[in-house]
């Protein structure tokens, strides 16, 4: 809060809404708010209904808007998360791990359990995060091929180990900023197909149905890593590739963005005046 008064900015940028906002209304004054919306929950509806009346939306994915609009009738400009992603460019897949990370049920836990469970001849990494559950850490412990490691700030030192990344979680996803992370270091991904995972995996991965049984599961991973598997790598080098190629013209996206919120929040401003 301190920051608003000492930097004076020209428009504030919040990373997802929700009723935190009512705390901030104050300090924003007539200041032009765009809110970049990272998820596909109900926190929408809780930010104070001036918040959402005054605020431009930046959604992080074609899925992310159509939640949006869905939900609170906003339109919204879709920038993907992968501003930053051009760190992972230098670090390239070298191992034979499979790695998971946030150990919980939502995230698609149960499945990557069964998978290291029913294919004892690969290592698998499973990483924690903040919302990690007692149950599958538990589960995870009990398989002699599976390592733990706690949460960790990135992965960059994690992928040069890995062969293929699991994804396989039940909700809807509202990007997958790690499996780009990932494709950028050319590794594969098996992902549900919940939320924006197919397009933002494409064609550099496969994507299933986490409901389906863990047989399809099980096929779709022993293809990824049969003889095919280095070809499944360049599908994601590439994918990765066009999107480190799209960053400036994303970047460009962005900040006309801000200038559109500055833009509105002026015409509003004048509008209240005049009445």
């Amino acid at each position: 809060m301190k920051a608003i008064e000492l930097a004076a900015p020209d428009a504030i940028v919040v990373m997802q809404a929700g009723d935190w906002l009512a705390d901030l209304e104050p300090l924003i004054g007539h200041k032009p708010l765009v809110i970049y919306e990272h998820d596909c929950m109900l926190n929408l509806i809780k930010a104070p209904p001036a918040i959402i009346t005054r605020s431009t939306y930046i959604a992080n994915s074609k899925t992310t808007a159509a939640h949006i609009l869905k939900t609170i009738g906003k339109p919204s400009t879709v920038v993907p998360p992968i501003f930053g992603i051009e760190q992972y460019t230098s670090t390239k897949s070298a191992g034979d791990e499979i790695l998971f990370a946030s150990l919980s049920v939502r995230k698609g836990g149960k499945i990557a359990v069964a998978l290291a469970q029913n294919r004892q001849e690969h290592r698998f990494l499973f990483i924690e995060s903040w919302n990690s559950e007692e149950a599958i850490i538990e589960a995870a412990r009990q398989l002699k091929n599976v390592d733990i490691l706690p949460n960790q700030r990135d992965l960059l030192h994690i992928f040069p180990r890995i062969r293929l990344l699991l994804m396989p979680g039940i909700n809807r996803e509202s990007w997958g900023r790690t499996a780009t992370e990932a494709q950028v270091c050319g590794i594969p991904v098996l992902a549900s197909n919940r939320g924006n995972l197919p397009d933002t995996i494409g064609e550099g991965g496969i994507t299933l149905d986490p409901t389906l049984d863990i047989s399809h599961w099980l096929a779709s991973f022993d293809e990824l890593l049969s003889e095919n598997h280095a070809r499944y790598a360049s599908r994601a080098a590439h994918r990765g590739a066009q999107l480190l190629d799209d960053i400036p013209r994303l970047y460009e996206k962005f900040v006309r963005q801000l200038a559109h919120s500055i833009d509105i929040t002026r015409e509003l401003r004048l509008r209240s005046l005049v009445r």
